[in-house]
């Protein structure tokens, strides 16, 4: 324990951090306070879950913050953004390989700070953290995600609910204190793209109990969106419709806009001003309380009315996430147990990474509990080794088996449907020699460039000429002599050449379905690529 380093990963749809923290015997509570690794060439604690992704290639070419400063390189790749990709996990081969990208970047920003060349498994912890309600119905992802971790360079990886940490945060820092009986904690997360509501439950001698009370999708992006399209782009906004990177780089500044804007209204203020260096935007760019809640009043009633469902039988309402610095989140979170019970942490989008690298650290309460008959370290916060709730299943022999069994099947499946149409069209026209093949070699080529999305690649016409198409010369002249022949025994003949037809593209597919898994795999051993900026 003394030589452990502890690693959260706070991996949020629109936001992401990492704190680590390390065994200080000199401390009384043994591990020091976790710090965040500064992210991104701005060495920023919070980098945006952005990822530019070069799809065929199988390069990221832009993550974070940086994608808006890439220049030319973003307006020509502007189609290759993928955000909010966390929510395909384990469900989409794009979504796979951006979060492994992701997360590897994140692995070396980690590395660089502890000035290490590799984190060692004897010696790191890794905690990630994933909504509750995926414990419940989205246990594929919460596979997924600890695997691609895995692969992504982080060691010892283990998948927590979210709002559990953000207890251990709180339990740490002495915001709240745990009693000799039950307990139970509402835990408010506010992110980008959703508020959720959780309940924890704490007992002496047993590990945190988590269940999901509900969710809605409202967030930060929800405000950027309306925003940029109801206020930003009418009033300031002085060219033609704007092109896909420039609504990216609006997007990214009405989000610092709002931020700042809700930070002054925080402080008493009525009104933010604000410059910008973006072409096309009108200067300064202005906006006042008054409007904002005119704007924003449907999203803002759809908060409230997320207040009134939230119970009122717990210990106290934890408050986190992003969202948590909005003067509107703050004033009802004030409200809702008369000032009692409520806690919010000085930096709330730090709060899930700083819990999550606590909770592998058994440590003792800041202020020491009541006389017990035991010792005084809390007695449910221990080793995650001891914890059985919230921890997924060691890996199989082959840990992405069942992500690869849902891509051949999605790949079968059109596969057959292909088959059939080209069966069809090959008896429709079986009399006429020659007619059918031009037709059959589309419908071939399209089902490769199909079964190549399915597992995240974008191929191009010389990639098909090129690569791809030789696998099937053989085959396809093989196929023109046979069906052909069958061309010329009426009825009987005729018939054969559908199957034949129906037959040899179905093969097609289990070809191209054996061929892009394993260019795939390959893709996910390599070390991850980015280019960083443009030139």
């Amino acid at each position: 324990m003394e030589q452990d380093t502890l690693i959260g990963i706070d991996f949020g749809t629109v936001n992401t951090s990492v704190c680590v923290t390390r065994y200080n015997a000199s401390l009384a509570q043994q591990f020091e306070t976790p710090t965040p690794v500064l992210l991104g060439k701005q060495r920023e604690p919070v980098l945006r879950s952005l990822l530019m992704l070069d799809a065929a290639a199988g390069m990221a070419l832009g993550i974070g913050q940086e994608i808006y400063h890439t220049g030319d390189l973003g307006e020509q790749f502007a189609d290759f953004i993928q955000a909010g990709f966390k929510t395909r996990l384990g469900e989409d081969a794009t979504a796979d390989l951006c979060t492994r990208h992701f997360l590897a970047y994140l692995a070396e920003a980690v590395k660089v700070d502890f000035n290490t060349a590799a984190l060692e498994p004897e010696r790191y912890l890794t905690t990630i953290g994933a909504p509750a309600e995926w414990f419940e119905d989205r246990a594929g992802r919460v596979r997924a995600l600890r695997h691609i971790a895995l692969s992504a360079g982080f060691p010892n990886v283990n998948v927590i609910a979210e709002p559990v940490a953000c207890v251990y945060h709180h339990v740490f820092r002495g915001d709240i204190k745990l009693t000799d009986g039950p307990q139970n904690w509402l835990v408010l997360d506010v992110g980008g793209s959703a508020a959720r509501v959780a309940r924890v439950e704490t007992a002496p001698k047993m590990s945190p109990r988590c269940t999901p009370l509900f969710s809605r999708a409202i967030g930060g992006q929800h405000y950027d969106e309306l925003l940029l399209n109801e206020w930003l782009l009418p009033r300031y906004w002085t060219e033609s419709l704007p092109s896909l990177w420039q609504q990216w780089q609006l997007l990214e500044f009405v989000r610092e806009f709002k931020e700042a804007f809700s930070h002054r209204v925080r402080n008493g203020e009525t009104m933010h001003r604000q410059n910008s260096d973006l072409d096309g935007l009108r200067n300064p760019v202005v906006l006042d309380r008054a409007e904002f809640e005119a704007l924003v009043k449907p999203l803002l009633d759809e908060m409230q009315s997320l207040w009134r469902e939230i119970p009122t039988d717990a210990d106290g309402l934890l408050v986190t996430g992003g969202g948590a610095h909005w003067y509107f989140v703050r004033d009802e979170a004030q409200q809702f147990f008369q000032d009692s019970g409520y806690v919010l942490a000085d930096s709330p989008d730090l709060t899930l990474a700083q819990g999550l690298a606590l909770v592998r650290a058994p440590f003792k309460l800041p202020v020491p509990p009541p006389p017990q008959p035991q010792a005084d370290p809390m007695p449910f916060l221990t080793r995650t080794e001891e914890i059985v709730v919230d921890v997924p299943p060691e890996p199989e022999i082959d840990p992405y088996a069942e992500e690869y069994a849902g891509y051949r099947a999605q790949a079968r499946k059109i596969a057959k449907k292909r088959a059939a149409w080209g069966g069809l069209l090959a008896l429709a026209v079986s009399p006429i020699p020659g007619v059918s093949q031009p037709f059959l070699t589309y419908i071939e080529i399209k089902l490769i460039i199909d079964i190549a999305k399915i597992y995240g690649f974008k191929l191009k016409f010389e990639d098909i000429v090129g690569t791809l198409l030789a696998l099937f010369v053989l085959g396809s002249l093989v196929k023109l002599a046979v069906m052909e022949l069958a061309t010329a025994v009426p009825f009987a003949g005729w018939a054969f050449k559908g199957g034949v037809a129906a037959a040899a593209i179905y093969g097609w597919g289990e070809l191209a379905n054996r061929h892009f898994e394993a260019q795939r795999r390959k893709n996910m051993q390599a070390p991850t690529q980015l280019v960083e900026g443009a030139k």
